[in-house]
């Protein structure tokens, strides 16, 4: 099985994907869009795709790309020299044990009422909020939230918590991964 990831070979993306997939074959691509649609084919089996490009700055073709395709998070890669994050993707979801965290994707306007609602219910719960950021795609101007928590969607706290917030909101589960 191959590897897809987006080119230079000197980018983090690459050097992530050699370093998880030391005997795999890696093919580079041009665009984040194309390592999604290469990855529906049945000779890849991963794709290596940037998250975070800074601190607060999200990568938009990755976001909208997670939304268009049922592909999960298996692995999200930190760069802590200069805050930047990969996110290694796999057609189907594992379970999983060890640092693990969950993403998803909830459709929102950005309001600091909702975003209290959410700490609320994660505080409810006992889930740990790792990141809630308001974030708004190019394509459409979709207002949403990237929420990442502890755990996994499979605990009980976490399904819990999913439930709440899927009763009050489009919720998009983007995957439940090892958090290195």
């Amino acid at each position: 099985m191959k590897i897809v990831t987006i080119e230079p070979k000197n980018s983090f993306p690459y050097k992530v994907a050699k370093r998880l997939f030391p005997n795999k074959e890696i093919i580079t691509v041009h665009l984040i869009s194309d390592v999604f649609f290469l990855l529906g084919d049945d000779e890849f089996s991963h794709g290596i795709v940037p998250i975070q490009t800074h601190a607060s700055e999200f990568e938009q073709e990755t976001l909208i790309n997670l939304l268009k395709y049922d592909f999960f998070i298996e692995k999200k890669i930190k760069h802590t020299e200069d805050s930047i994050s990969c996110y290694s993707i796999e057609k189907k979801e594992k379970k999983i044990k060890g640092n693990v965290a969950s993403a998803f994707l909830i459709f929102s306007d950005p309001m600091k009422a909702i975003e209290n609602q959410i700490h609320t219910l994660a505080k409810e719960q006992k889930v740990e909020l790792l990141q809630l950021k308001s974030l708004k795609l190019k394509e459409g101007e979709t207002p949403l939230y990237f929420l990442e928590v502890q755990g996994h969607i499979h605990n009980p706290y976490l399904s819990a918590l999913f439930v709440e917030l899927n009763q009050k909101f489009l919720i998009k589960h983007l995957g439940s991964y090892h958090n290195s």
